[in-house]
């Protein structure tokens, strides 16, 4: 008989003693985890994966920023760089779904590199209501660093909220 689906998986966690585990019949190495709240793990307490971890925050993630990932796989595969070589023989680098900490990690790696940036975020009134992914032009990756640069970049661009993810194109030197 096939298990019924779970509700959900709770926020905190904790991992198997190996004790807990040989009580169970699972293996230690298996890394499951359990409710944090649990004191005493028996053979029919719920249990869980790495991967339906993973799952459960890759769906959060998707429930508050809009997008639409399935599976760990599709999550990962859309913030790979995905590296475009010109008929000249450089590349240009294109990074998705970035949140701000990692889009300001990449400009600290590109600083000296021309880069468009692409921004998922409300405009102005002009453009209608909703969020909307905007590319704001080229300029150079330091502009993007400075504490005044990065705000009054994107007040030029008549973005008008905090925009919730980014992407990047870094062009060749």
């Amino acid at each position: 008989m096939a298990k019924s689906p779970r509700r959900g998986i709770p926020k905190k966690l904790r991992r198997l003693t190996r004790k807990e585990a040989a009580h169970v019949g699972v293996t230690y190495s298996s890394k499951r985890r359990v409710s944090a709240n649990i004191k005493q793990v028996t053979k029919r307490t719920l249990l869980y994966t790495d991967r339906e971890v993973a799952q459960a925050h890759i769906r959060q993630i998707a429930r508050t920023s809009g997008q639409k990932f399935k599976t760990k796989e599709t999550y990962t595969r859309s913030r790979r760089e995905v590296v475009k070589t010109t008929e000249t023989g450089k590349k240009i680098i294109h990074y998705n779904n970035l949140n701000k900490s990692q889009l300001i990690k990449l400009v600290k790696k590109y600083p000296d590199r021309r880069v468009y940036l692409v921004v998922h975020s409300e405009r102005n009134a002009d453009y209608g209501p909703g969020p909307r992914w905007s590319s704001l032009g080229m300029t150079d990756a330091s502009t993007l660093l400075s504490e005044t640069g990065f705000p009054k970049y994107l007040r030029a661009f008549n973005i008008s909220s905090e925009p919730d993810r980014y992407a990047l194109v870094v062009l060749p030197s």
